[in-house]
């Protein structure tokens, strides 16, 4: 393998899992207290930087779904600088066709934690299959 590659592929994934390891510590704080708009942020960064560090890498499918969370998170970072609820912010077709998530009476900050986990685990292993020698 080139060398020179392996080594930003090491750099790829010691940032990649300083993001996830953000979501994962932010995730159910934010489940707890949805308002918050420092969580809220973290969040989005979090995604934001992978989507931004996947494209670098040419990591198509680590992007796509990193991009879609940042939007998730983008619009609820944007209704609550407006003071919305923060289950007024999204609607159900804002989650159109992600993962097992479907419209219903789940609380959309659920249905977007719901989503946000099953994002996690997906791009855990799209980060160990992209980091690991050879591939």
């Amino acid at each position: 393998m080139d060398p020179e590659l392996e080594k930003y592929r090491e750099l790829f994934s010691l940032d990649a899992d300083d993001q996830l390891e953000t979501i994962r510590q932010m995730l159910p704080k934010w489940e707890v207290e949805p308002g918050s708009a420092d969580l809220v942020k973290n969040l989005h960064r979090a995604f934001h930087s992978l989507k931004g560090i996947s494209a670098t890498m040419g990591f198509s499918d680590i992007h796509a779904l990193s991009q879609r969370m940042a939007v998730l998170y983008d619009k609820i970072r944007v209704g609550l600088e407006k003071k919305m609820d923060v289950n007024k912010i999204l609607k159900p077709g804002d989650f159109g066709g992600e993962g097992k998530i479907a419209a219903g009476s789940q609380s959309l900050v659920s249905l977007v934690a719901e989503l946000s986990r099953q994002s996690l685990e997906e791009l855990e292993k799209l980060v160990r299959k992209h980091t690991q020698a050879g591939n």
